[in-house]
């Protein structure tokens, strides 16, 4: 009875260890109670709250600054000489200081203000007038001198995708001339034609661009036409003379007003290769920047610039003035070829210009001709024509020599004698001969020019008898850096 009762127990002992042996073997199959629980604790997915995505900011602003700094030197009959000898001094000069902003609001608001530091440097001083009394000299009048403004450029402007319309208010950019219509910074010579002064650079006015092939002929098409138009005081802008504070049209720095008209200004730029190509996209033609595509780029241009009546006339530049004299490109109300006519007849001007630019694999080519007609365009004319060669020297640095042709003429001495264009005492011929050197671009730019003026304008003596040319060779080294940083507000 005992024998058989110890087998049952042990038989029994058997059995449990036999479960728990099994039970364990099998426990990570039956335990789904732990991530049933956790189901429990996610709430259904319908009441997810979605993260919020974050909205793309394109408020941004950027500050831009330029510095050209300039030695120069030159024969007995320019600013850069003692007027005694030639090249017997070197001056240092600034050609050009800027800083400004650029305030974009949204894909389609922005607004841009530069400053023309270089005018900030003249400190002003003291004239006087003064009279014949009786014999003596009286002092009539004394007062500060009129400085020019430090305003370059400021406009509000609104962009939409539609035509790639671009509208702005303000002090902007005019649309006539090639070299005008494009910023100093990227100049392939280092001065501009001397046609191109015959009138202002910058107005206060209202301008749009359009790019309408990219609306009709699909995107690919965008920047192979672009229209720009504008009308504006014709007064010339803030840093021109100063004016459009409170009033502009009929503003003078004497205090007086001149009824004038406002001036109508349009261009047109065909680029039968599109426009550049910059980080693999392709922008608008913006003139400088050309020379470092190594691809096919061509753009002509044309342009038209009308106004009823003259309010200010342009002098030739100062790298092109004789120290002695003044040659005065376009006439202003009652002086100069205005100041003969007829009663009821408008000083008035138009002004024409066809031009070109191309390259391809580092040559440059770049021509332009301009007319200025009415009684106060003087019947001047002016073309020009430059090659070029930019050569990769390494890294991000480019050499370019440069050779450029300036021819000018117009009835700059009339009424005196013939004072007519056709008078070889009234025709400029200029080569300028130089290299550039380029580092990140324009960004950083060394420049050496030599200027060789073979002029035969000279003026006329009191029997009306054509003098002889002038002693106007110089050469410019000159220095330029610029920037522009900034980031998303």
């Amino acid at each position: 009875m005992k024998k058989k009762l110890l087998t049952i127990a042990l038989a029994s002992l058997c059995a449990s260890a036999g479960n728990g042996l099994f039970a364990q073997t099998a426990t990570p199959a039956v335990t789904p109670n732990t991530s049933t629980a956790a189901v429990k604790e996610v709430p259904p997915a319908a009441t997810v709250a979605e993260p919020k995505k974050q909205e793309k900011k394109e408020e941004k602003l950027y500050i831009t600054g330029r510095i050209q700094a300039r030695v120069m030197s030159g024969q007995h009959d320019t600013f850069w000489s003692t007027g005694n000898s030639d090249y017997n001094i070197a001056d240092f000069n600034f050609r050009r200081l800027r800083l400004g902003a650029v305030y974009q609001l949204d894909k389609h608001w922005s607004m841009i203000v530069d400053m023309r530091l270089e005018n900030a440097i003249n400190r002003p001083y003291v004239t006087t007038k003064t009279s014949n009394c009786g014999g003596t000299t009286c002092v009539t009048s004394v007062s500060l001198n009129d400085n020019r403004g430090m305003l370059q450029e400021a406009n509000i402007a609104y962009r939409h995708d539609f035509l790639g319309l671009a509208v702005s208010l303000g002090l902007v950019r005019m649309p006539f001339n090639r070299e005008y219509f494009t910023t100093s910074a990227n100049l392939i010579n280092i001065e501009r034609a001397m046609a191109t002064g015959g009138v202002h650079q910058w107005d206060n006015g209202l301008r749009a661009d359009i790019y309408p092939l990219g609306e009709i002929l699909g995107d690919k098409y965008k920047y192979y036409l672009g229209l720009y138009g504008m009308v504006s005081t014709g007064h010339g802008g803030a840093g021109d003379g100063g004016f459009g504070r409170r009033y502009d049209m009929q503003q003078t720095q004497g205090g007086s007003s001149v009824p004038v008209s406002p001036m109508f200004t349009g261009r047109i730029e065909f680029n039968p290769f599109g426009g550049l190509t910059k980080d693999g996209k392709e922008t608008a033609w913006r003139e400088g920047d050309e020379i470092f595509q190594r691809d096919l780029k061509v753009s002509f241009g044309a342009g038209f610039l009308g106004i009823n009546e003259t309010k200010g006339g342009e002098k030739i530049s100062t790298e092109y003035t004789p120290r002695s004299t003044s040659i005065q490109l376009t006439s202003a109300s009652g002086t100069n070829s205005c100041a003969a006519l007829a009663a009821g007849q408008s000083c008035s001007l138009f002004a024409q210009t066809y031009d070109f630019t191309a390259t391809y694999l580092g040559i440059y080519g770049n021509g332009s001709f301009q007319y200025y007609g009415g009684p106060a365009g003087q019947n001047m004319t002016g073309y020009t024509f430059t090659l070029g060669y930019n050569i990769p020297v390494y890294g991000n640095a480019y050499l370019m020599p440069v050779i450029r042709y300036d021819f000018m003429k117009g009835n700059f001495a009339a009424p005196r004698s013939s004072g007519l264009s056709s008078d070889p005492a009234n025709q400029f011929n200029m080569v300028w001969v130089g290299v550039n050197l380029f580092h990140s671009h324009h960004n950083l730019k060394l420049q050496l020019f030599y200027n060789l003026m073979a002029n035969n304008y000279k003026g006329y003596d009191t029997a009306g008898n054509a003098l002889g040319g002038y002693a106007q060779n110089l050469v410019i080294f000159q220095a330029q850096m610029n920037f522009k940083t900034g980031t998303g507000i």
